[in-house]
């Protein structure tokens, strides 16, 4: 088991190091609801805030630009928006 555990922990390191050549990519995302409607986005490029009902938010980055999304609850599927540039 322990093999196994150090193979696929060499794999996720080689992946990791192939992202900015145009590969895939691993993701980490955390969302807390801090008020009815308003989550804390937290992943590995930083924090950012949304707010919206099911359907429609809008947000701010953790890069600082705004976005709005509208998507089919439950179902994963979403269209997004995203201004140029910080706002």
């Amino acid at each position: 088991m322990k093999q196994v555990i150090a193979f696929l922990w060499g794999c996720l390191v080689l992946l990791g190091n192939g992202c900015d050549e145009g590969h895939g990519h691993w993701s980490y995302q955390k969302r807390v609801t801090i008020a009815p409607g308003v989550r804390l986005n937290v992943g590995k490029s930083g924090v950012g805030v949304s707010a919206g009902v099911p359907g429609a938010r809008v947000g701010v980055d953790s890069n600082g630009r705004t976005y709005s999304s509208m998507g089919l609850p439950g179902s994963g599927v979403r269209y997004v928006e995203r201004q140029r540039g910080k706002s």
